[in-house]
């Protein structure tokens, strides 16, 4: 792991028994900065060496030859009341580009144990070379600060999992140290930096699975047009406050990725994914419940052909999914708490579902985006299909390729207009293990009597419409 120890203030004493930075602070595998003892010709009263270069046997140490730069900081007359003050210096300060350190010392005139402006004798700088095509990173890293974020400038691959753990400090707002990035061959993640904006690691072709976990309300993922392969899974979450006038844009090239997790608040923008074909498992897109996140439309997955299950919830404003015209195959469909979503064209393809799930869809008045449904079926422990909260349907007419339901659980609830469920009572096969059908109060007992005889057994029956003159 890289770790920065940089001390506010240390003794020259312990300078010169311990590194600045765990001994090395390493710029990727090969490029390092190491602190060691100065010789007696550079500091005739003792004093600290600064080295950096190549660390080509990565040994973490720099021999003679592998040292392209040193620089010293020495001590005064008294060792014993010199004091070193080493201060980092941030990525995009004018003195080092790519960050480094300040090195400040001086005799401690007053005794009080801090290194005061006007006792500092000698100040040194140590910048963060430049990047020099640095290669593979092996193992896990964790990055928990600016300064480490410009020693990684450079890096190409990590093998392992790469963390950027930004303690809740929003002084990092930009991942651009890393990008020269291409390969992590785990999980890349992204935690607790409330001050990254507009992020994008334009390199990155690979990587075991990407998530962004704590970011701040400036956060918008632009770009990643150069990965093509998430192995695991894509977790993006943007978050409340600012202006919100968010995006999700890019992702061009993505071909594989098993799944797909989108957390949009405050997102006007969601567009993308141009080239991706399949997602096997989830693609989920939701805002917040009762937020009134301003997404309107999903311009992204245009060319998606093949899902394993769409679920998009609590989106205040979203009118219509007719961006998934694409889709060829899709096992489950989940659509929740979309007051104002009127059709989603993404199932009109689909003949045959495990499970299909819509709850408080109250401005959707009919089916026909599932007109070619022909079957409902699979083994699960879960309801397989549920309506819920459906208040602009009358009835299940546009089902009409449906023939055959084999399920665990069917469950029809709060549906005020409902008023007749003829395509369920006139299918070949209808065969759950529980039926559930309560406060529809338009459904007439007549409907639970035809419902039962196609069923060959008893369904739950609660709160629904009671007078048998009302058909």
């Amino acid at each position: 792991m890289i770790r920065s120890r940089l001390s506010t203030m240390v003794s020259v004493a312990g300078l010169l028994t311990a590194s600045c930075v765990d001994d090395s602070v390493r710029r990727a595998a090969s490029t390092i900065t190491v602190t060691t003892q100065a010789t007696s010709e550079e500091c005739p009263t003792g004093g600290v060496a600064f080295l950096t270069g190549e660390d080509g046997d990565g040994d973490g140490e720099l021999t003679e030859d592998e040292t392209s730069d040193r620089r010293v900081a020495c001590n005064g007359q008294d060792a014993a009341q010199t004091l070193v003050e080493v201060i980092p210096i941030p990525l995009g300060d004018a003195r080092c580009g790519l960050g480094g350190v300040e090195v400040r010392s001086g005799v401690d005139g007053n005794e009080d144990g801090d290194l005061q402006d006007d006792e500092v004798q000698s100040t040194e700088i140590v910048c963060t070379p430049t990047g020099q095509g640095i290669g593979v990173v092996e193992g896990d890293v964790v990055l928990s600060n600016g300064f480490e974020l410009a020693l990684f400038r450079g890096v190409k691959e990590v093998t392992g999992d790469l963390t950027v753990d930004c303690g809740s400090n929003a002084t990092i707002t930009s991942l651009a140290p890393l990008q020269d990035l291409e390969i992590v061959g785990g999980d890349l993640r992204i935690e607790d930096c409330p001050g990254l904006g507009t992020t994008d690691l334009p390199a990155l072709r690979e990587v075991g699975s990407l998530s962004f976990i704590g970011v701040g309300e400036t956060f918008e993922p632009v770009g990643f047009n150069a990965l093509t392969t998430v192995e695991g899974s894509l977790a993006l979450r943007t978050a409340r406050g600012g202006t919100p006038t968010k995006r999700i844009v890019g992702f061009k090239a993505l071909t594989e990725v098993t799944a797909i997790t989108i957390t949009a608040f405050e997102v006007t923008t969601l567009d993308g994914f141009d080239a991706l074909q399949e997602i096997p498992n989830t693609l989920s897109i939701s805002g917040g419940e009762g937020d009134d996140d301003p997404l309107t439309e999903i311009d992204a997955f245009g060319a998606l052909e093949t899902l394993g299950w769409l679920r998009v919830s609590s989106l205040d404003n979203l009118e219509h999914l007719d961006n998934f015209t694409s889709i060829t195959s899709l096992e489950e469909l989940d659509l929740r708490r979309l007051p104002k979503l009127t059709s989603f064209d993404v199932a009109q393809v689909a003949t045959n579902l495990q499970f299909f799930y819509l709850e408080d869809l109250p401005s959707l008045t009919s089916l026909e985006d599932l007109s070619a449904l022909q079957t409902v079926g699979a083994t699960s422990p879960y309801v397989n299909i549920y309506l819920n909260g459906l208040d602009g349907l009358t009835s299940l007419d546009d089902l009409t390729a449906l023939t055959s339901i084999a399920c665990n659980a069917l469950t029809i609830r709060h549906n005020d207009n409902l008023q007749d469920l003829d395509d369920l009572v006139g299918l070949t096969t209808l065969d759950c293990s529980t039926y559930t059908i309560q406060d529809n109060p338009k459904l007439c007992l007549s409907v639970q009597t035809a419902l039962e005889a196609t069923a060959g057994k008893g369904i739950s029956w609660t709160s629904n419409g009671t007078d048998p003159s009302c058909d």
